[in-house]
């Protein structure tokens, strides 16, 4: 699968699926906000990043690589949440 196809299957083809697209999704105003803020530079990082990286390709290794090390921010319903040892 294309990295755009796994995005779509992850966020609102997922909601169709359970038939919650009015619901969750997307970004929409008014949709229930779950999100992961993402750094792949992290210390310690599975990820590798180089200069000529971009915003895309940083965003398919952290798809294929990376892992809860990357996570520098957890939302769900809007609320930022701490998980243990974050």
């Amino acid at each position: 699968l294309l990295v755009t196809e796994l995005f779509y299957l992850a966020t609102i083809g997922g909601a169709h699926v359970v038939e919650l697209q009015d619901t969750i999704g997307n970004f929409e105003t008014g949709k229930e906000f779950d999100a992961i803020l993402v750094n792949t530079s992290t210390e310690n990082s599975p990820v590798d990043v180089f200069d000529h990286d971009t915003v895309e390709t940083k965003f398919e290794k952290y798809l294929f690589a990376g892992d809860d090390r990357n996570n520098e921010k957890i939302y769900v319903q809007g609320k930022e949440i701490r998980l243990p040892g974050l």
